[in-house]
């Protein structure tokens, strides 16, 4: 058997702090990626929910339901195409830059980033919490794993 995934990647011009807009770009290119390229999965950017980089914007209120809103919002609209896409994800007193990979009104995998760039321009381990453990999902029966950005420059399993 052949099993295939066709995957589309989103370069987006995604605006810091605007959770509304870049949903509905997201949703936009999601339905784009199946109806004219037959994609099976879209790839967004890191933190493509809020934009990247979100910096102290993360501990602002009103983030952490826009961003449970619009993760609802691409469950509840995207359906014929599995969207991988990012975001900071809140739990208790800790935020995760994360990655879920959404299928046909289901979450399918989440990944939460393990290596926090503090270096130059970087300033991660200020705002987010390491992730600890790989993610892999099956789509049309192929093993995918999931990383974001500096987790793919370290010599470590993914």
């Amino acid at each position: 058997m052949n099993n295939t995934v066709t995957v589309a990647l989103a370069q987006l011009d995604l605006v810091v702090g605007d959770v509304k807009g870049n949903t509905e770009r997201i949703i936009e290119s999601a339905v784009r990626a199946r109806d004219e390229l037959h994609a099976d999965l879209v790839v967004f950017p890191e933190l493509s929910i809020c934009g990247y980089p979100p910096e102290d914007l993360l501990f602002h209120a009103g983030l952490r339901h826009a961003v449970e809103r619009s993760l609802e919002d691409i469950r509840s609209a995207v359906t014929g195409i599995a969207v991988l896409v990012g975001f900071p994800e809140y739990q208790s007193d800790e935020i995760f830059n994360s990655c879920a990979v959404i299928g046909d009104g289901k979450y399918l995998c989440h990944y939460r980033k393990r290596c926090l760039p503090n270096y130059a321009v970087f300033d991660e381990e200020r705002y987010f919490t390491a992730g600890k453990s790989a993610s892999v999902f099956k789509l049309n029966g192929i093993r995918i794993g999931l990383n974001i950005c500096e987790d793919i420059w370290r010599q470590a399993p993914i």
